[in-house]
């Protein structure tokens, strides 16, 4: 139990560098999809519950790894595990949308701008 830690180290790389080659730095490209997604930026001054609002918007960061995993493999023919993943993620996010949020009178949405830092581009 000496070296647990630079074993440790030593096999996320070597897990690091197998999942590199099939989805390439695909982590590098959510900065921009989210920017697409949300041109106007996410408002911090929503009326929904904010726990509603991180429940979905958790669901939606596992859809953009999934799709930005299929998009690195698209020209070897997709990625099954992601297209089966991102139909399970569809429908959770369906779960979550049909049940409506609770009005927030409090103000606490506001920490999506500390999370995010960004309200728009004017």
């Amino acid at each position: 139990m000496e070296k647990f830690v630079p074993d440790s180290l030593r096999a996320a790389a070597e897990i690091y560098e197998e999942r590199n080659k099939m989805y390439r730095d695909n982590y590098k490209n959510f900065g921009k999809v989210w920017l697409a997604l949300f041109p106007d930026g996410i408002s911090t001054t929503s009326a929904e519950d904010p726990v509603a609002a991180c429940n979905r918007l958790g669901i939606m960061v596992q859809m953009v790894g999934k799709l930005t995993r299929y998009a690195a493999n698209f020209n070897r023919g997709g990625h099954d595990d992601s297209l089966d993943d991102l139909a399970v993620y569809t429908m959770m996010l369906k779960e979550l949308d049909a049940d409506p949020p609770e009005v927030c009178t409090h103000g606490t949405f506001g920490r999506f701008h500390a999370i995010f830092g960004y309200e728009g581009k004017g």
